[in-house]
């Protein structure tokens, strides 16, 4: 919930953070599993200078990070809707809003959260959208560095698991 945010300055003993909230509080009851909404802690004594970024969007939220010597990483962090059907025109338009965020971003940057989908199963609508835009923008999947068979979420509860968040960004960022 927005009036919860400030929760993340103390969540962990030494960190920092910011977050958005995409829980809609006007309505009179709330059920359900709320979704939406994204949010960062960082460390305070890695010395960062962070500098938050809002999109405009509940669903985008960035943060660039410099350090004492100029160096500095915009790390955007997203929250998709679900890979079906009925969300491809909706996924698309994220997508479209991400690409125009990111023109703006100066400097080095990378795009992580969850994308709700898997662009390397291009048998699912919005993974194929999200594999088309990593390639159309010439992005590297960095999570793909990662070795075969990992996983992004493990439910206990249920016995799933998942592979839907990811991180990307343009391929000079692997060499840095």
């Amino acid at each position: 919930m927005d009036n919860e945010l400030s929760l993340l300055n103390c969540a962990v003993p030494g960190m920092s953070g910011i977050g958005i909230s995409a829980v809609d509080s006007s309505a009179s009851l709330l059920c359900g599993r709320p979704h939406g909404g994204v949010a960062f802690l960082w460390q305070k004594s890695l010395g960062y200078n962070a500098h938050y970024l809002y999109s405009g969007y509940k669903w985008c939220l960035a943060i660039s990070l410099t350090d004492n010597k100029g160096n500095t990483l915009t790390v955007v962090n997203v929250y998709y809707p679900c890979d079906c059907y009925g969300n491809v025109g909706k996924y698309l338009d994220y997508l479209g809003k991400t690409q125009a965020f990111i023109s703006d971003v100066v400097g080095p940057y990378i795009i992580l959260g969850d994308f709700n989908c898997n662009p390397l199963a291009p048998n699912f609508p919005c993974g194929k959208l999200l594999n088309d835009f990593i390639e159309d923008y010439d992005l590297v999947l960095i999570d793909g560095s990662l070795p075969a068979g990992s996983l992004t979420f493990v439910s206990d509860v249920w016995h799933s698991t998942s592979c839907l968040d990811h991180c990307l960004g343009p391929q000079y960022i692997l060499n840095d």
